[in-house]
């Protein structure tokens, strides 16, 4: 197990393995405890910085394929494309996504949105978020959307999550979100 010293504070990695969907259920539930800038208490700075995509992990520096699918009363939609997160102190995130009704009435209305969290040090020796937004863009009336979108934010991080999602308004009105 790897142990990551900050200020004199030691966050070592847990041995427990999780579920990709255990560690999407835990970061949900760590980034709505938190305020950018509160410092992390010991069990979620080491969750964050063991299962939070680090800055030279390969797969930031390129893109990452997305492919999920949902649907809800007679309309189904699928969701294909890429996101992305480079930089150094200054990092840009964001992606292109293609929404696209696989069946049903076409939509009033898709809501394509990749948000972003970025952890890093907090004062001398605290783990917590550095950035939290997103990046959206909107289309009504159509069998399809694509959505090419980012943003740029600045600070110095140790890792971060990426969620690309897109939320559908039926013909009728009912509204539906699609997660990666």
């Amino acid at each position: 197990s790897a142990t990551l010293l900050i200020g004199g504070v030691a966050y070592a990695d847990p041995i427990q393995v999780y579920s990709d969907e255990e560690i999407a259920q835990r970061f949900h539930e760590i980034n709505s405890s938190y305020e950018v800038g509160e410092p992390f208490d010991s069990e979620d700075a080491t969750f964050v910085l063991t299962y939070g995509k680090k800055p030279d992990d390969p797969v930031p520096y390129g893109s990452h394929n997305v492919s999920m699918s949902g649907g809800l009363y007679g309309t189904n939609v699928k969701v294909t494309g890429s996101v992305y997160h480079n930089g150094t102190f200054t990092y840009t995130y964001g992606g292109t996504l293609v929404a696209t009704k696989t069946s049903g009435a076409t939509p009033k209305k898709y809501v394509t949105t990749i948000g972003c969290i970025a952890y890093g040090v907090i004062g001398e020796s605290g783990i917590g978020k550095i950035y939290d937004g997103s990046v959206s863009a909107s289309k009504q009336n159509s069998n399809s959307f694509t959505a090419s979108i980012s943003k740029t934010y600045n600070g110095y991080m140790l890792t971060y999550t990426l969620e690309p999602y897109v939320v559908v308004t039926t013909s009728s009105g009912d509204v539906f979100t699609i997660r990666a």
